[in-house]
């Protein structure tokens, strides 16, 4: 048995209609998802970008507030992801333990925690010292991908 929708314009069969829909509902899920898909790509490749921008700006305040006070990190180490960042500041050891500097480092920490923490960005500021045991292979298997040598300019 055929059905027929019967329209100003004319007479169609139904199961003609019935197959358009679904066409046209198929194409449509796949287009959306597609585009729904793209979407969701684009915002976290935005997030990212924007954690990277924001992270770089907190390590030049970080660094330009250590050495006005006297102390020179010797590495450095990063880990940004979408969720937030985390910085690792590595300096001699001598330095590392001394009353003055754990009290300025740790506070410009803080301070740059919350300051970026306003702006959008989980960030973690944190500093250990620089000795032979450094083991850097180690640090970039646990995330810290982007390593720089502060004192020789140059990524390691």
């Amino acid at each position: 048995m055929k059905l027929f929708l019967f329209l100003p314009q004319g007479t169609i069969l139904l199961s003609i209609v019935a197959d358009a829909y679904a066409k046209g509902k198929g194409d449509g899920h796949s287009i959306g998802k597609e585009e729904g898909e793209n979407m969701v790509k684009e915002m976290i490749r935005k997030k990212y970008y924007n954690n990277a921008k924001l992270t770089a700006d907190a390590i030049t305040i970080m660094l330009q507030t250590l050495l006005n006070k006297g102390f020179k990190p010797n590495k450095l180490f990063v880990n940004n992801s979408i969720d937030g960042s985390s910085v690792l500041l590595a300096i001699k050891q001598e330095t590392h333990i001394k009353d003055e500097f754990i009290d300025i480092a740790y506070s410009e920490a803080s301070k740059l925690n919350l300051q970026f923490f306003e702006k959008g960005l989980n960030l973690q500021i944190a500093f250990l010292p620089d000795t032979e045991n450094l083991n850097i292979h180690l640090l970039k298997s646990d995330g810290f991908g982007l390593a720089f040598d502060l004192d020789k300019n140059i990524l390691i």
